[in-house]
């Protein structure tokens, strides 16, 4: 079985990053209700102060593709 793993970084300002978590956090109950969302998750760098990495992991394009074209999530 294929998945598809989304992974990208952001380096917010100090401010930002408690920002951005809580966007996620709020967002968070959206992914669940698409279908084919598998799981999603957030990691802080231990060598680059502020940098977070979101690994988001899908069953299928098509999935991904429902999660692009949610509003909230191109805010």
């Amino acid at each position: 079985m294929e998945k598809i793993i989304v992974l990208f970084e952001v380096k917010p300002t100090k401010e930002g990053a408690a920002k951005y978590l809580e966007l996620a956090a709020m967002l968070k109950p959206m992914l669940e209700e698409i279908p084919g969302f598998i799981s999603a998750e957030r990691f802080m760098s231990i060598n680059e102060e502020g940098k977070i990495l979101s690994m988001n992991i899908w069953e299928d394009e098509k999935a991904l593709e429902e999660w692009r074209n949610v509003v909230e999530h191109r805010m």
